[in-house]
């Protein structure tokens, strides 16, 4: 995910890698994998990965339980993605797509997480 973030040009004080908990004040917590943020840092999107190479439709419900904005994930059945499609979660399926540092960007661009303009 950081090298995806590099290859971008995400600036280094928009990306949270850190191990964190959704609410630490609870003994346990779901733990989200990458945390982005939006412009002006007023907007945190909780990014979940996952690279599984075969369907594992688990996937999407964890996203779900870990109140996740974006999710990578290596496939998505049709299923997955309409579904996180109706939970408004925003996804970028890795396996055969040719395009992922442009989709990632716009992704970004849309999520108003800003890009450095000399990324590769």
């Amino acid at each position: 995910m950081l090298e995806l973030c590099k290859r971008c040009g995400i600036s280094e004080s928009h990306i949270d890698a850190t191990n964190f908990k959704k609410d630490k004040k609870l003994e346990y917590d779901r733990e989200v994998d990458f945390k982005l943020y939006n412009k002006d840092r007023s907007k945190v999107y909780r990014v979940e990965v996952k690279l599984m190479s075969k369907g594992n439709p688990e996937s999407a419900d964890a996203v779900i339980a870990r109140d996740t904005d974006i999710f990578i994930a290596y496939t998505l059945s049709e299923q997955n993605k309409q579904q996180l499609e109706y939970l408004n979660i925003v996804y970028l399926a890795l396996k055969n797509n040719s395009n992922i540092i442009l989709d990632f960007k716009k992704l970004c661009k849309r999520l108003d997480i800003p890009l450095i303009n000399h990324a590769r």
